[in-house]
């Protein structure tokens, strides 16, 4: 796999670095080369997913950007500083977003129709977070609130954001519920305790559609 027929690329930092000043600085570096060799080699850009350990370091990459956004830059340390002062306003918001995280969930018993609250979190904490293709040849010219209402009832699956493409730029946005599917290729992200079966999806939006009009 080379990097010149990618569309995107990450780089990861080492987050044990004595000197993060010169981790950010490497990692900058790096990132201006992969984009160098892929402009000269493909004669195209490419996006980049680049994590930094300071926050002020974000300013320094997009400086030397010339104003180009399309790139990603997180920083953990700006990351957990979000999460506790969000934690402040909605308690229990590190909880959830930690276990739709993480992959490695405990093989625990409990029940799954209990009302107990440690059944409610065991049963919380087997959902995560998947990206789904939704295909315009079955999804276009209906609504999303439609689609999310179809996939909690026939399949418990909460899809709650749509990977939309604005004029070549992909955007992510929450919860569109009056959005209609254009007739191009979406992604939608769903809450599931497993990957979702896609062609039992498309199955039943097909069927439940038809009978719909």
């Amino acid at each position: 796999m080379c990097i010149r027929d990618r569309y995107m690329g990450m780089i990861l930092n080492n987050k044990f670095s004595k000197d993060p000043v010169a981790e950010d600085c490497k990692n900058i570096l790096q990132c201006f080369a992969v984009k160098q060799y892929v402009r000269l080699r493909a004669k195209r850009e490419i996006r980049v997913c680049l994590q930094l350990l300071k926050p002020e370091n974000k300013d320094l990459f997009y400086a030397s950007l010339n104003g180009s956004q399309k790139d990603q830059v997180i920083c953990v340390e700006e990351l957990k500083l979000y999460l506790l002062a969000k934690s402040c306003l909605c308690p229990g918001i590190n909880t959830i977003i930690s276990l739709l995280i993480t992959s490695n969930k405990p093989n625990v018993a409990f029940n799954r129709d209990g009302e107990n609250w440690i059944d409610e979190y065991f049963n919380g904490m087997q959902n995560e977070i998947y990206r789904i293709p939704l295909e315009p040849a079955l999804f276009a010219g209906i609504r999303f609130s439609w689609i999310a209402q179809q996939l909690f009832k026939e399949f418990n699956i909460i899809l709650f954001a749509l990977e939309i493409n604005v004029f070549g730029d992909f955007r992510v946005y929450v919860n569109p519920a009056d959005y209609i599917f254009q007739d191009y290729k979406h992604y939608g992200y769903v809450l599931a305790a497993s990957l979702p079966d896609i062609e039992a999806i498309n199955s039943m939006i097909s069927v439940s559609y038809t009978h719909l009009t």
